[in-house]
């Protein structure tokens, strides 16, 4: 769809980017703008128990939105978690290593396992970090799970800008939960640093 005039004005005065569709992104690609970001972000703590919601096999689109919970340590939170990943081998057909099983609406499904460093992906927390830090420039960026996360305006000018760089790219909760998928066999690929 094209951009009116009066949305271009708009976009050039508030020096915003056009959507950036053609992005790819990868966890790991996603992890290496994350650390850009902020080197103190390469060794994230603990976020609490992670637990695995659901598996969401789409045969047609060839994707898998897997949701996962992250309680919190401190607090009685619990976020939840959305990594969908593009571009998988997803069969009713029963498969070997390389794939893991899946039941979904009464169905046994085959999903190829991802790999972090290949596989196509888009994330989204409803943790607040995620939301003030990165949920506006992944979407900006292609890499947003979802629909585009509600405006939010400044309420203070005392302090910088949370995300100054515009770096779209993960909180402690999705590096948590893209570790565990790992440890636990859903994914495949080198560490994520």
């Amino acid at each position: 769809m094209a951009e009116t005039r009066t949305a271009y004005v708009r976009r050039v005065q508030r020096r915003e980017p056009v959507h950036e569709a053609r992005e790819k992104w990868t966890l790991k690609k996603l992890f290496k703008e994350t650390i850009r970001f902020s080197k103190n972000r390469r060794r994230y703590s603990s976020s609490g128990r992670t637990r695995l919601v659901k598996v969401i096999p789409y045969v047609g689109t060839k994707t898998a939105v897997i949701h996962l919970e992250s309680f919190g340590v401190t607090s009685k939170a619990i976020h939840q978690i959305f990594i969908s990943f593009h571009g998988l081998h997803i069969t009713e057909r029963v498969m070997g290593a390389g794939y893991f099983r899946v039941q979904y609406g009464g169905d046994d499904y085959w999903i190829r396992k991802p790999d972090i460093s290949k596989d196509l992906v888009r994330v989204r927390c409803s943790c607040k970090d995620f939301f003030f830090t990165f949920a506006l420039w992944n979407f900006r960026k292609n890499a947003l799970f979802g629909v585009k996360p509600r405006s939010y305006t400044r309420k203070t000018t005392t302090r910088p800008p949370r995300n100054p760089k515009k770096i779209p790219g993960l909180c402690k909760h999705l590096v948590n939960a893209s570790l565990w998928l790992r440890r636990k066999g859903y994914v495949i690929g080198q560490r994520l640093s």
